[in-house]
């Protein structure tokens, strides 16, 4: 008899396929050399901006979608996700599928809440690369990725929305 079964892997990238205190994914190489020569999908998901796990990704020759922010977004080379969705935009040679709100219209929301509550929000965005690397922990570089961000799934809904 013959087993059908087709695995998808699906990996966190921070602690799981990257070193926890390195951040390299040399550790992690045999293993995703074996899942690729074995055609074993392996989908990257982070919480990481899409300008962080995109270096990754097409570093390892990465052909199956990933997931960044947190759920925010799917990225795929056109034919290789599982269904192809019209309303996907191009990114280059890529297309998104957006999952979470866009940031810019939560970070409005949060002004004005900010505003409402007479108290001041300083987002990670409006950091310098300086700042929010001291902050984090972060590189600068690493810094200025993250600031990148462009989705999350919080949305602000008007009193009396369903």
């Amino acid at each position: 008899m013959v087993n059908h079964t087709r695995l998808i892997v699906f990996t966190d990238l921070q602690g799981t396929l990257l070193d926890q205190t390195s951040h390299s994914q040399h550790s992690s190489l045999p293993a995703l050399r074996k899942l690729q020569a074995l055609k074993m999908p392996v989908v990257l998901c982070s919480r990481q901006t899409r300008a962080e796990v995109d270096p990754l990704w097409r570093e390892l020759a990465h052909e199956e979608p990933y997931i960044f922010e947190n759920g925010g977004a799917i990225c795929f080379m056109p034919g290789r996700a599982p269904f192809e969705d019209e309303s996907a935009d191009a990114e280059g040679k890529l297309k998104i599928i957006e999952l979470g709100s866009r940031i810019g219209a939560l970070r409005g929301g949060l002004a004005e809440v900010a505003r409402r509550l007479n108290i001041r929000v300083r987002s990670f965005a409006e950091m310098n690369a300086k700042d929010a690397a001291e902050f984090t922990g972060l590189t600068r570089q690493q810094a200025q990725a993250a600031a990148l961000r462009e989705y999350d799934l919080f949305w602000f809904e008007e009193p009396g929305d369903p």
